[in-house]
């Protein structure tokens, strides 16, 4: 519903009378507020600059350098919202007039306009605070070195065959356990080259896909890899876990054990049998083979 057709019809409520319309009634004087609306209108170009970085953090596979550049255009878009009207606020501009929105008077009480001013300047503030907090520039070595699968960031040309192969092995030291023992420099460096040149024009997650499924081909990459996609960007992966095992235990299931529930949680959300996938809320979707 519409703020117009919202607001008319508490309206319409509101000459009603009785008991709910006196609270028609209240809700009705913060809706037809000056800095109410314009806020909300305000409100909407801001969580638009952060939308984009909402959705690499929930990526399955993202590398850090998407969530810098996305981090860096998030605050030079909140600059500009600060400097000037984003969209929204915009429409709201053009469309008050005479005191009025799409035909409805707002209240507008005195220093509205100011306050509202005082309130955007802050809240943008605050967001590029928040976002320095949450996502502090400082991060190890080997964080950084693991920017080096981003294959947009891949030069072209005959500089691709020297790209990264520092920070290649400096992730191989550092990640040596992960390795077996007495590994060569000689040969990752020969895969990696064979990897770029297999993916250089693919995105990291065929990238991760390349590497990890050709094994045989990347017996050295492929356990560095796997270490880099393990290295999470946020915390959706663990929201994904949490709602994968309420979606499995149900009180009709309490008895599983945590073997048979960790199973069950790896191929929760990707399982498929006969063709047809299995969403797990519905037991009647389920085939023999995965019923518990």
């Amino acid at each position: 519903m519409s703020w117009p057709a919202l607001a008319r019809h508490l309206q319409s409520v509101v000459e009603a009378g009785d008991q709910v319309g006196q609270r028609a009634k209240g809700m009705l004087k913060l809706m037809k507020g000056f800095h109410f609306i314009k806020f909300c209108h305000f409100i909407l170009d801001f969580l638009s600059i952060y939308e984009p970085l909402s959705e690499v953090c929930q990526k399955a596979l993202a590398l850090v350098t998407e969530l810098d550049s996305t981090l860096g255009r998030a605050y030079v878009a909140l600059e500009s919202l600060r400097l000037k009207a984003g969209p929204k606020e915009e429409e709201f501009n053009a469309g008050f007039q005479d005191g009025q929105l799409h035909g409805i008077f707002l209240n507008r009480v005195e220093m509205a306009e100011q306050r509202f001013q005082s309130d955007r300047e802050r809240m943008i503030l605050m967001g590029a605070e928040y976002l320095q907090q949450r996502f502090s520039a400082d991060r190890p070595a080997q964080l950084r070195n693991m920017e080096v699968l981003n294959t947009t960031a891949w030069t072209g040309g005959t500089e691709l065959a020297c790209f990264g192969n520092d920070d290649i092995l400096s992730l191989a030291k550092y990640c040596a356990l992960s390795l077996p023992a007495g590994y060569s420099e000689e040969a990752l460096l020969k895969e990696w080259q064979s990897l770029k040149a297999a993916t250089q024009n693919l995105p990291f997650s065929m990238l991760c896909k390349c590497a990890l499924t050709q094994h045989c081909q990347f017996p050295l990459l492929s356990r560095l890899v796997a270490v880099v996609v393990s290295v999470p960007i946020s915390t959706s992966c663990c929201a994904r876990g949490f709602k994968a095992m309420s979606r499995i235990r149900t009180e009709e299931r309490t008895k599983l054990s945590n073997e048979v529930l960790g199973t069950l949680m790896m191929n929760d959300s990707s399982e498929w049998c006969g063709g047809a996938r299995h969403t797990h809320d519905d037991s009647s979707e389920w085939c023999g083979s995965c019923r518990v």
